[in-house]
């Protein structure tokens, strides 16, 4: 009501324009309205009264307001759909990865067998297979594998370090 009120000064005051307002019906309900406001004045040029026209325009308003959430949700879909190819990607990536890794691992040991039984064991640490990695250590330790010197230290075996198999071999090797 104040919005209108000031409009209808503005008028008085010879000011044209146009604008938006929410109108209560006696229905209850709210109505958006879109008004043209123009003042008229006589032939001296004084004002003599203003012609208004309201357009109900509720039914833009709220396909607007229909458009912005379907938007919202367009974005979110969007959003979403990258979010799960960035993950599917980056899955792609390590299944692929992991393929060439495995095809190193099955060459590798149809080339060199026995010989390449420490690398086989890094290789098992990080695939977090424990066990086959302790075995691949103890064939490495029977064939004498020269590169057991690097069993203190080995980054690559850092996923055994904890367990009392890895401890055991570590001590009979002598490096504690």
């Amino acid at each position: 009501a104040d919005v209108f009120r000031q409009r209808v000064v503005q008028r008085r005051e010879g000011r044209a324009e146009s604008y938006e307002i929410a109108l209560l019906h006696a229905n209850g309900q709210l109505v958006h309205c879109y008004n043209n406001a123009t003042p008229i004045f006589d032939a001296q040029g004084r004002k003599a009264g203003a012609v208004g026209m309201f357009s109900d325009i509720t039914p833009l308003q709220q396909a607007q307001q229909q458009v912005k959430q379907a938007e919202a949700r367009e974005m979110a879909a969007v959003a979403d759909a990258k979010a799960k190819r960035t993950q599917a990607d980056a899955e792609a990536y390590r299944i692929s990865k992991e393929a060439e890794a495995q095809a190193y691992f099955r060459e590798m040991v149809a080339q060199r067998g026995d010989a390449s039984a420490y690398r086989q064991a890094q290789l098992l640490a990080q695939w977090g297979q424990h066990d086959k990695a302790l075995d691949a250590l103890d064939l490495a330790f029977r064939v004498r594998d020269s590169n057991l010197i690097q069993l203190g230290q080995d980054h690559l075996l850092d996923p055994l370090r904890d367990m009392p198999r890895f401890r055991a071999m570590k001590q009979r090797m002598g490096f504690d």
